[in-house]
């Protein structure tokens, strides 16, 4: 096991939250967001319920000004695509349906 960059260490842990529903929703919507401590009970929750989680901080700078609530921006549309093709290619994998997991790419990396 590594030890972790202590510049990591310092640097207050953020997250967002996410969600979409294509029946009611016209875009995803932010559902929850927070900093520190906050930030840390959200991913724990998310983890828990076996929500996946993602990194990546150019996203996070871009939806962490949004209210909940709040549509994300347009220009965050092609990630948070590719983020919910993972997430629906996991939820099928988790029911048994292995072709969707074969159909595109292992991930929402480009």
């Amino acid at each position: 096991m590594s030890t972790p960059d202590r510049r990591d260490e310092d640097r207050p842990r953020r997250a967002v939250a996410l969600g979409y529903r294509r029946e009611r929703d016209d875009a995803p919507r932010v559902l929850a967001h927070g900093r520190g401590a906050a930030a840390a009970r959200l991913l724990d929750v998310a983890r828990s319920h076996g929500i996946p989680v993602q990194q990546d901080e150019d996203l996070l700078t871009c939806l962490e000004p949004l209210r909940v609530g709040d549509r994300i921006p347009a220009e965050s549309y092609e990630i948070v695509a590719r983020i919910l093709a993972f997430v629906y290619r996991l939820n099928a994998e988790l029911r048994g349906d292995r072709s969707a997991s074969s159909e595109s790419g292992s991930g929402p990396e480009a």
